[in-house]
């Protein structure tokens, strides 16, 4: 099996990349809360001390859910309330595909 490139090394700068994931998970984070497609109860994969201190950096500051605690949260250099059903590969395809204009990504998945 050919791996699928997604990704191209200098193509766009971490303030872009961040500006994208931040837009797509406000799209898509609405969306999929909406039709109860996440998994919003309290989830506790941490020692105490560590999850209280991971809940009071999300923006939010509430308990990590097994929704908030994703991948795609991790991707950005800033904090993204980007939940796990949010398929990464399928969003760097997507930029990828749009030669990383952001602006292009981001209307493709509106």
């Amino acid at each position: 099996r050919n791996p699928t490139r997604v990704w191209e090394p200098g193509m766009i700068n971490q303030e872009s990349f961040d500006y994208y994931m931040e837009q797509a998970s406000n799209i898509l984070t609405p969306f999929l809360r909406s039709r109860r497609l996440t998994q919003e109860e309290p989830y506790a994969p941490f020692p105490t001390a560590r999850l209280q201190e991971l809940s009071e950096s999300f923006s939010w500051n509430r308990l990590p859910t097994l929704s908030s605690v994703s991948t795609a949260s991790s991707l950005p250099g800033q904090k993204v309330d980007a939940l796990r059903e949010m398929d990464c590969d399928a969003l760097l395809t997507n930029l990828h595909a749009s030669s990383y204009d952001v602006k292009l990504a981001i209307a493709s998945i509106e």
